[in-house]
């Protein structure tokens, strides 16, 4: 019997028509910034030509409002009538406003079904900036303020061999991290960042022409290397930027939610601000501090040896003495090296004045100033007996870099350049005067002591001795040379004292090296006036490895690189910072 009932049943069961359910509403949509404005989409399934109503509200109450129109009236809750095509299905469009940060779920109800979507709303409160070891950037010392970063590759990535790639070292040298803090700490939620060339903080017309506004730096643009992504699981959007290359190129990364803010968002002065003047506020986006590019030079220091054959060793040959002067020729000239010296033809008229005719011994021994020298006949003062006619006399110009008595400076050192003005790794202007063009120096390239001439060759270049050459013209490692030189070419060495032409420093044509000339220095410069100074004379030419004459001209205002060494100071004005900063490398 009961075998029999179960057979009936099942048959039963079959002869029931399957019913095909109706397919489940849907919800969709994004994330939302705090005070901007989405488009949700209501997917619903109902019968041709019938019209429901549904319920669409938020729970909790009060992070989103809702609307129809993307500019009308937002409340809490909205009530759409939903009319169904010959499909059977709609797609209906509404919006929806943050308004406070933190989870809420958006729910529409219809009279037979339900979807339901999480919406996360948020702001960016923070954006910071670190390097690539997370270590925060050093606070910009100079005008604008902001942070700096040192774009420069660690000597220990360079060699003397080759310069560096284009990419790579010099990449990760110029590359900041950027990390935007959310208010809920949302993991997964969508950040847009942007980089904005913003206002350089100068006044002066001639290195920022342009005013206030931005887009006024001089190297590679920034570049986000991420400019969208989503919050990881700490709740921190990130990116990564490369910086601008130049020195004093600045830049300021914004950070939003909201993708559409770039569009309205322009730079004025050292801000980021609305199209229409407005700030940019909290709710919409941060903008990060300042970043400034520094640059630093790498510096490779040489000076020559010891002097020696500065002294003329003689022996008189006739002498003539009238009215308290004396006139002396002289014969078998060597200079201290023992190299013969022809009076007449290797000295120039006047070489000798100022200087010292020395008897070592016998009759007429002791000192006499010279007057003056003329086709190997000395004129001194005071009277010289004529018994002193073979005696072996000793011959110097003025030359006295070593201090003391005139001596030809025999055995002392050639000092090496006083780069006092230039300190090492100061970015303050009063200490490096090159820090004006957000340049930090550093002396870390070795250096020593190279052959000494006791004039140096008019093409300089000759006598260096650049272990770092490689890197000459390289705009990925920026390094210099300098070198402490005796004094230059004859008849530029200020011997006579009446020479129209006297250098105290030089750079090359070739922008290689720059020389200074410690004698002339010392005979010419005045040591507390401006350039003028051994310092002054040193920056100055450093400073034009990084353009030619022209381009480091001083518009006649008396700056470090006037070239007039008793107008100049140790300020760089407009055109100079403007050739400085623009330049690829020194």
């Amino acid at each position: 019997m009961m075998r029999r009932l179960l057979a009936v049943a099942v048959v039963a069961a079959a002869l029931v028509p399957v019913a095909h359910a109706t397919p489940a509403a849907a919800l969709t949509g994004d994330p939302l910034c705090i005070d901007t404005v989405r488009s949700y989409t209501l997917q619903a399934f109902g019968s041709p030509g019938q019209t429901e109503q549904w319920l669409i509200d938020t729970d909790p109450l009060g992070l989103v409002s809702l609307s129809t129109s993307p500019t009308g009236t937002y409340t809490d809750s909205l009530l759409l009538n939903v009319t169904y095509p010959s499909s059977g299905t709609t797609l209906v469009t509404f919006f929806g406003k943050g308004v406070v940060s933190g989870t809420t779920t958006l729910t529409a109800d219809g009279p037979f079904s339900q979807a339901s979507l999480a919406i996360d709303v948020d702001r960016v409160t923070a954006v910071d900036i670190a390097d690539l070891d997370d270590i925060g950037l050093a606070a910009n010392p100079a005008a604008g303020g902001g942070v700096m970063k040192i774009t420069d590759v660690d000597l220990a990535d360079a060699s003397q061999g080759a310069p560096l790639p284009a990419t790579g070292a010099f990449d990760d040298a110029r590359t900041v991290k950027i990390k935007a803090t959310f208010e809920n700490g949302t993991t997964g939620y969508p950040v847009y960042f942007k980089a904005f060339d913003v206002d350089d903080p100068s006044t002066d017309a001639t290195l920022d022409p342009n005013g206030t506004d931005g887009n006024d730096n001089f190297g590679t643009p920034a570049q986000v290397v991420t400019p969208s992504t989503v919050t990881d699981a700490d709740g921190f959007g990130r990116t990564n930027v490369k910086l601008p290359t130049q020195p004093g190129d600045n830049i300021k990364v914004v950070a939003t939610c909201d993708p559409f803010l770039f569009n309205d968002l322009v730079v004025d002065g050292a801000d980021v601000v609305h199209t229409d003047g407005t700030p940019l506020e909290s709710d919409d986006g941060i903008a990060s501090d300042m970043v400034t590019t520094w640059r630093r030079l790498h510096v490779e220091v040489d000076h020559m040896a010891p002097v020696e054959g500065n002294q003329i060793i003689a022996t008189i040959a006739s002498v003539s003495s009238r009215r308290g002067v004396s006139k002396v020729s002289l014969t078998g000239a060597i200079d201290s090296t023992n190299a013969p010296v022809n009076l007449a033809t290797q000295t120039d008229a006047g070489e000798f004045e100022n200087g010292l005719l020395t008897i070592s011994s016998g009759v007429g021994a002791g000192s006499y100033p010279v007057i003056g020298n003329r086709r190997g006949t000395i004129s001194v003062t005071g009277s010289i007996p004529a018994g002193a006619v073979g005696a072996q006399v000793r011959l110097v110009d003025d030359d006295n870099v070593g201090g003391g008595s005139l001596d030809g400076d025999e055995g002392d050192p050639v000092p090496a350049p006083d780069t006092s003005l230039l300190a090492a790794g100061s970015t303050s202007p009063s200490a490096n005067v090159l820090a004006q063009a957000y340049i930090v120096v550093n002396y870390d390239l070795g250096g020593g002591e190279i052959p000494f001439p006791l004039n140096s060759p008019s093409d300089a270049t000759t006598a260096y001795q650049y272990d770092w050459i490689a890197h000459d013209n390289d705009p990925n490692f920026w390094t210099a040379y300098l070198l402490g030189a005796y004094q230059p070419a004859r008849g530029d060495d200020g011997d006579p004292d009446s020479d129209r032409r006297v250098v105290l420093g030089i750079t090359d044509l070739a922008n290689t090296g720059s020389v200074t000339f410690a004698e002339t220095i010392r005979d010419r410069a005045d040591p507390v006036f401006g350039i003028c100074s051994a310092a002054g004379i040193v920056a100055h030419e450093l400073a034009h490895l990084f353009g030619d004459t022209a381009d480091l001209r001083d518009d006649g205002n008396g700056g470090l690189m006037s070239t007039s060494c008793g107008a100049g100071t140790t300020t760089l004005v407009g055109t100079s910072l403007r050739s400085i900063r623009s330049a690829l490398h020194p």
